[in-house]
């Protein structure tokens, strides 16, 4: 350990930042009314594939309703997704 103890406080501290700065932009990815038909999946990003079972499906607020023909329901989840994008773009 070549830290002295004051830089190894100021390292813990501002891993501990970074940390929840990380916690918080990560929380802001979720939709807690979830996907229409998948309630349980909250993530914006990414979620298990409807038909591929684990395989992860991208943008599932945008992809779903385009396979299902929703055309209000990809409005929507357009909608959700730039707000949410708008939010974290002022926070970094």
């Amino acid at each position: 350990d070549d830290l002295s103890f004051v830089e190894k406080i100021k390292l813990k501290w501002a891993i501990f930042k970074a940390n929840t700065k990380l916690k918080y932009f990560e929380r802001a990815l979720l939709n807690h009314d979830g996907l229409k038909k998948r309630p349980w999946f909250k993530h914006i990003i990414y979620v298990s594939g409807r038909y591929t079972g684990y395989a992860g499906q991208q943008l599932p607020g945008l992809v779903e309703p385009i396979e299902d023909d929703d055309f209000a329901g990809f409005v929507n989840g357009l909608t959700f997704f730039n707000n949410v994008l708008k939010k974290l773009a002022t926070s970094i």
